[in-house]
């Protein structure tokens, strides 16, 4: 039973991986796209200019 309890948990953990590290992906890819700085603040990716 200890087994099946860790096989699930470890799906999980790596199903919750992929999220996170898709959110920085996602910012990355919109800044490449919208041409802004990375470590910008939000008004500044918000200001077209």
């Amino acid at each position: 039973p200890r087994t099946g309890l860790g096989a699930r948990k470890r799906p999980v953990q790596r199903r919750v991986e992929p999220r996170p590290l898709a959110s920085p992906m996602q910012l990355q890819i919109d800044c490449e796209t919208m041409n802004i700085p990375d470590f910008g603040p939000p008004e500044r990716a918000y200001d077209p200019t």
